[in-house]
């Protein structure tokens, strides 16, 4: 009995700690935005890329030439649904883009960007720039750096 006592805190601290490993290890990772989706599966000059930074702005590119920059909010914002779509208001035009999350996927949509609806895959959860200036001031290397 005097034995039993013993060893019954060591393994109530090692069950508890194989519970708080097992929910770090498989809890799910948090649906993430920010970071640089492309059109291709590689740094190819006639993709499309689009980089949503963390201090909520956006830039849309093709390798050496950056076609827009902007800022990005939540189109509905307070109802939960933040994380889903997106406005894209450009810094010199008028039109608003929508851009939808799917969490599911890690992938956008950019809904009638110049009459299209282009679908992206995200490459990096890190602001990348290829063979364009960014004309960024994060402290990222890899918001200045070139593949």
């Amino acid at each position: 009995m005097k034995n039993r006592k013993k060893w019954m805190p060591l393994i109530l601290i090692a069950m508890c700690m194989a519970m708080v490993f097992s929910i770090i290890h498989f809890a799910p990772m948090p649906h993430q935005l920010l970071g640089t989706y492309s059109t291709g599966n590689g740094p190819l000059t006639d993709s499309l890329y689009l980089v949503l930074q963390t201090d909520g702005r956006y830039t849309i590119y093709r390798q050496f030439e950056i076609l827009e920059k902007g800022t990005f909010e939540p189109l509905l914002p307070g109802t939960g649904n933040e994380d889903i779509i997106y406005r894209l208001s450009p810094q010199d035009a008028l039109s608003e883009t929508k851009l939808v999350y799917d969490k599911e996927s890690d992938a956008v949509v950019l809904l009638d960007y110049q009459d299209e609806d282009i679908p992206m895959g995200r490459i990096s959860r890190d602001a990348l720039f290829i063979n364009v200036d960014s004309g960024s001031s994060e402290g990222h290397p890899a918001a200045h750096g070139t593949l």
